[in-house]
């Protein structure tokens, strides 16, 4: 009798595991390139960095073929953050005198549009072409929202994500908001949202909005005053805990208007490109098909076709890859 309860237990088990990973989509994986991808938008376009370190260069993946983006005047190496449904991408550039510059490409040509912060900061873009820039001004960490060419300030305080209502997101303080005092000391920070001129705090001290689709479902990364670290999903109201249920957390990267979010989470075997959809993360891993030739390390982006672009190996070289969901 004990054997049989026994087995049926661990048939039950066996059926829960088997039905998680039912509910989860799987994927054909494709190489973009060497190097690394940091987004995708709804026409499949993709882009990021091809080769590593200093040598690498941003560039544009369309329909399978890659273009490598006109450089800023003496780049050393550059990057492209983000692009949006027209095509246009904002990146970093890495001078040969050190200096760091944001940029923007866009039929063909490419812009420098400022300084970076010393504190690495990312450009982000919509699909009204707005663009979302970090800055340092006197040691302080301050926002500037890029409509039209021209700049405008929106204050000291962090925005990392926006979308395309000109909702933004990000951290503020309660105190100093130099760029140092960020780090030494996270319990100043608060999560914070802007929409039409007006700043409201969207979390408790501890945390940073990370991430918004174009519905306004957002992404909080929140720190707990004994120093665990709890994600949360905020979307209509509701702030709904998606943290990881591990020893190790999940790290976000992006989401889209489905709520599905990619990102990373540590395992017994390391990092791993990480997905989550209804309430459970799933190793992106064990959704493609087995002896691939690939180890995917990090989601970075997700359109709403439910495509996703990140970095891994493949064959033992660090690569871009495109996972499409199969039907």
């Amino acid at each position: 009798m004990r054997k049989r309860i026994l087995l049926s237990l661990f048939c039950g088990l066996v059926g829960l595991v088997a039905s998680a990973h039912a509910d989860a989509p799987r994927y054909r994986v494709t190489k973009v390139t060497d190097g690394m991808a940091t987004d995708i938008n709804n026409r499949g376009e993709i882009v990021g960095q091809k080769g590593d370190g200093p040598s690498g260069k941003a560039f544009l993946w369309r329909k399978g073929k890659i273009t490598i983006l006109p450089q800023l005047k003496n780049t050393a190496f550059s990057q492209a953050t983000e692009i949006n449904d027209q095509g246009q991408v904002v990146g970093i550039s890495s001078l040969k005198n050190r200096q760091r510059r944001y940029f923007l490409w866009g039929k063909g040509k490419t812009q420098d549009i400022g300084v970076t912060p010393w504190l690495s900061g990312s450009p982000r873009i919509n699909n009204k072409g707005e663009i979302l820039l970090p800055i340092s001004s006197n040691g302080n960490l301050r926002s500037i929202l890029r409509q039209n060419g021209r700049n405008k300030d929106l204050g000291r305080w962090w925005a990392m994500a926006l979308n395309d209502s000109s909702q933004i997101i990000g951290t503020n303080s309660s105190a100093s908001l130099d760029a140092s005092d960020l780090l030494k000391n996270s319990r100043s920070m608060w999560p914070v949202a802007w929409r039409n001129g007006k700043t409201i705090k969207i979390g408790e001290p501890g945390g940073m909005g990370v991430h918004i689709n174009k519905r306004g479902d957002m992404v909080i990364r929140q720190l707990s005053p004994d120093a665990t670290e709890k994600l949360i999903l905020l979307s209509n109201g509701k702030r709904i805990d998606i943290t990881r249920r591990h020893q190790y957390k999940a790290v976000p990267a992006g989401i889209n208007n489905k709520k599905q979010i990619v990102g990373s989470i540590r395992t017994d075997e390391g990092i791993r490109a990480a997905f989550w959809q209804s309430g459970q993360w799933f190793d992106l891993n064990n959704l493609i098909p087995k002896n691939s030739g690939w180890v995917l390390y990090g989601g970075e982006g997700i359109n709403e076709q439910g495509q996703i672009v990140g970095n891994g190996k493949y064959k033992g070289v660090y690569s871009a890859f495109l996972l499409t969901p199969i039907a």
